[in-house]
Parts: structure tokens; sequence; C-alpha cells
């Protein structure tokens, strides 16, 4: 999976250090206080990936922010989409790059299923996809506004 070649890159750039732990009652969790992102050894190999690459969006996106996570509720709630859209995104854009991939023909609804993410991100999934066309030059069909 190309995500393992995302996370050895991100990890390496943001010198964060993974820690497995057998006693971690959360699938992952980051301290931006160490830099170090431990990680639940119950998980599978795949959920494992999926919770690194959350943990690491809350190291990239907010590492110098940390103490707002724990202010309020809603600073939370924002933080956690922010992380869950670095993840969905990490993901993505590998998928898409698939030469065996039609972009024209990307249905987000089935990439989430096939991907086992929550299909709430339905509508950031559709963003992110069509921030990766504009990126990348690709003509779209559609006025977009």
């Amino acid at each position: 999976m190309k995500s393992d070649y995302t996370i050895a890159q991100l990890v390496k750039s943001l010198d964060v250090q993974l820690v497995y732990d057998m006693e971690l009652q959360a699938p992952a969790f980051y301290s931006p206080d160490f830099n170090i992102i431990a990680v639940n050894t119950h998980l599978t190999e795949y959920d494992q990936k999926i919770a690194i690459l959350h943990e690491l969006g809350h190291a990239c996106l907010h590492q110098q922010n940390s103490q707002l996570y724990r202010i309020t509720a809603t600073m939370r709630e924002k933080m956690e989409f922010e992380a869950n859209c670095f993840m969905i995104k990490k993901l993505l854009y590998p998928y898409l790059e698939n030469p065996e991939i039609d972009l024209y023909s990307f249905n987000a609804l089935q990439f989430l299923v096939r991907y086992q993410l929550n299909q709430n991100y339905l509508e950031i999934t559709k963003k992110l996809y069509l921030d990766f066309m504009k990126l990348n030059h690709y003509p779209l069909f559609f006025n977009q506004k």
C-alpha cells in the first residue's frame, strides 16, 4: 500500500517517533510534548495505518496548537475533523494517482467503503477529489464555484 511510503515520509519529515503499546485504550494517541505517536498493538495492521495517518494529521496540523485541543469541545471536534481530513487525503491522493483508476468515474462512497472509512466523510472526500482534479489540471465537465 502506498500509504506505507507516505507514513514513512511523514514520520521522518515531522521527526515523530512511533511507539507500539499493548496497554493503550485508544487506537492511537499523539503527544505533541514528546512528538510521539503511541499505537495500539491490538489493532489490525490496516487499522494501525489509518490511526497513524490520523495522528500524523495532528502532528502536522496541530503540533503548535495542542493547548487548544484541551480547551473546548468545539476546538477538539474541529481538530479531530481536520486530522480525519488529512488521513483521507493521504489515502485518496495515492489512490487517484493509480493509472488504473478512471478519474472520471470516481465514486467517493465506493472509496470510503473500500477503505473502511466512515461515510460521514462523503462530502469532504468529494471536495478532496475535486481539489485533486484541479491541482493536477484535469478538465472538469461542470462548473465549480
